[in-house]
């Protein structure tokens, strides 16, 4: 079970509810919770502010911000 995976059953959502909540298509969803597609870090952080009791979640959120800088400063 993925990340996302751990965070909809959770949370009690349908994968349809989750996409919702994530403001992308069930579609692009799916292929993020079947392994398809990698797990864009925007919507990595929106998924760890949501879910409070996460393990580890304020290391991880750290560590993504730090990440997301670093590629928005390379695109400068």
């Amino acid at each position: 079970m993925n990340f996302l995976q751990k965070f909809r059953k959770e949370k009690n959502l349908t994968q349809k509810q989750t996409a919702d909540f994530l403001e992308i298509s069930f579609y692009t969803y799916k292929n993020y919770e079947l392994g398809l597609r990698e797990i864009p870090v925007n919507i990595f952080i929106k998924v760890l502010k949501e879910w409070k009791n996460y393990p580890a979640r304020i290391k991880l959120l750290q560590v993504l911000k730090w990440y997301q800088n670093e590629i928005n400063s390379t695109k400068k």
